[in-house]
Order: structure tokens, then C-alpha cells, then sequence
């Protein structure tokens, strides 16, 4: 029997998490990330495309750069709609959705530093949420 089995069951007929938030009059509805897509947002970050794409093979990528492509990553892999709309096929499998995710990548990193200073922000702020609910699981899960 495992220990967290009943928080977890609460916790699942609670719902997820959400965060919407509106940038550049883009409206954006996210959730909290399973551990497998966090792995598949790791996945996401391949600098050496990027390199090969306009030949700097040899080009050096910062620490702070990976991470903001990573949160990026994170992002549209979170995001259930923009202007109510999912951005995924709903009926595609699995491989094509994430195709379609790693797409979306390059769409939100097309829109600027800004843009995804933003975004990661707001993103930031479903994880302060998400940290608020388990602080005390037991109430928010009674609401």
C-alpha cells in the first residue's frame, strides 16, 4: 500500500493546476508538467541544431541560455490553449503531438527575448502555485 496513495487520488480528482495569463494578445492557459514531460522538455534543448542551422559548430551556448530555451520547452509542453486553442492535433498520437510541441518551441522563440522573459515569468508563477497548494494539500483539496 503506498502512503501518498489517497493525497494522490485527492489530488487527481481535484484537478490540475492552471496559470492564464495574456502577452502580446496571446492568451495563454498552462498546467503543471508530469515528471515525463519535464524529461521531454530536456529533450527539446538541442543547442547543436541551432549551431549546425548557421554553422557556429563551434559556438559556446551559456548556462542561462540553456535554461531559458529549456523553460521555453517547459512552457509549450504546458500549455493547454493559446486564444483557446489547443496547439496540438488532440486526436494525433503521442509522436506527432510532440512534433508539434517541438514546433511550438520554435514559434515562441521566434516572438523575442521579451516575449519569453515574459512567458517564463508567468510560467514561474503556475510553480508558485502549485508550491501554495501542497503547502497545506489536506485544506486546498477540502475547497
Amino acid at each position: 500500500m503506498s502512503l501518498v496513495k489517497d493525497v494522490i487520488q485527492s489530488v487527481a480528482r481535484q484537478g490540475e493546476i492552471t496559470h492564464d495569463f495574456t502577452v502580446k494578445g496571446l492568451k495563454f492557459v498552462i498546467r503543471s508538467l508530469a515528471t515525463e514531460e519535464q524529461i521531454l522538455a530536456d529533450g527539446m534543448v538541442d543547442t547543436g541544431k541551432i549551431r549546425k542551422k548557421y554553422g557556429a559548430e563551434n559556438l559556446m551556448t551559456l548556462s542561462d541560455t540553456i535554461q531559458k530555451y529549456r523553460t521555453i520547452a517547459m512552457v509549450a509542453l504546458a500549455t493547454k490553449t493559446v486564444n483557446g486553442k489547443s496547439p496540438v492535433d488532440e486526436e494525433a498520437t503521442l509522436e506527432e503531438q510532440y512534433k508539434q510541441r517541438q514546433e511550438f518551441v520554435d514559434e515562441l522563440m521566434s516572438l523575442g527575448s521579451a516575449f519569453m522573459d515574459t512567458v517564463i515569468r508567468e510560467y514561474n508563477k503556475l510553480g508558485v502555485k502549485e508550491r501554495e497548494f501542497y503547502q497545506d494539500v489536506d485544506e486546498n483539496i477540502k475547497k
